[in-house]
């Protein structure tokens, strides 16, 4: 949410509709991310066979989330694009957070590991 704030006001510099897609946007996506994180934790409690019908089920949700916000934007300035581009922005601001967040994870673990075999 601090990288959504952070673009937004980025963008505000550039154009009041786009920055307010961005916050759309963000906003969706980490909604969509929270769901994530919500379906993983209940993808370890249920039986496998449920697993394919739930993982689909909660992608889906995800989806109508995501068209909701891109939507939402559209309708904010119909007659130009910078809104539903400034959505479509924040909708990766989550994934880019998770990107970084894994590679630098995936770093520190190597690095430890490393120092523990020297």
């Amino acid at each position: 949410m601090v990288v959504t704030l952070l673009a937004t006001l980025a963008a505000w510099q550039w154009d009041e509709s786009a920055a307010r897609g961005v916050a759309v946007g963000g906003g969706a996506g980490a909604l969509g991310f929270w769901m994530i994180v919500r379906s993983a934790r209940t993808l370890t409690s249920i039986p496998k066979e449920e697993i394919p019908f739930r993982v689909y089920r909660w992608t889906f949700a995800r989806m109508i989330v995501y068209a909701f916000g891109l939507f939402s934007a559209y309708l904010a300035a119909p007659n130009g694009q910078n809104a539903l581009l400034g959505a479509a922005a924040g909708l990766f601001i989550a994934r880019a957070v998770m990107l970084v967040t894994g590679l630098a994870m995936w770093r520190r673990r190597e690095q430890s590991g490393a120092e523990t075999n020297s």
